[in-house]
């Protein structure tokens, strides 16, 4: 659990002792931020010129308002996050789906590859079966033509 620490700011030229669990930078931060305004707010002739609980009053409605433009910021950035956090949920879901369907033509594609490659296989040996037919045509042929020749020499004779 954290412990409590303290430390000496100074606000509108005067010493405060802080405690509390937050870092002594973060408590010297908020004091400055409460100097900062409180300068703005003496930059305007109007203000030096009002009674200092109208001059409290003032300064807490710019610390109030600064707060809710705060919130209301932050209350827009969570909703743009949100926002931001469903789309890239919904582009995760069409990477997805693409991969998937890139994997499907990658299986399709191997398939047809496959199938390619059969039929090659069939077409050389429908090729090798139609070389020799020929060869064997053209012995078929000779062996006619032999035979003929042979066929007239007998009868010529």
């Amino acid at each position: 659990m954290s412990t409590k620490k303290s430390t000496v700011v100074v606000i509108d030229k005067k010493e405060y002792n802080l405690s509390g669990f937050e870092e002594e930078d973060y408590l010297q931060r908020v004091a400055a931020y409460i100097n900062q305004k409180i300068t703005e707010m003496n930059q305007q002739d109007s203000y030096k010129r009002i009674p200092q609980d109208m001059k409290n009053l003032m300064l807490n409605l710019n610390l109030a308002d600064d707060y809710f433009k705060a919130k209301e910021q932050a209350g827009s950035a969570g909703s743009k996050f949100s926002d931001l956090e469903k789309e890239i949920f919904d582009l995760k879901h069409q990477l997805v789906d693409a991969q998937m369907q890139l994997d499907d033509a990658n299986t399709k594609l191997a398939e047809v590859n496959s199938r390619m490659e059969l039929v090659k296989a069939q077409n050389e040996q429908m090729q090798t079966l139609i070389e020799e037919a020929e060869k064997e045509k053209r012995e078929l042929i000779q062996k006619n033509e032999r035979l003929t020749a042979d066929l007239e020499e007998v009868l010529l004779n």
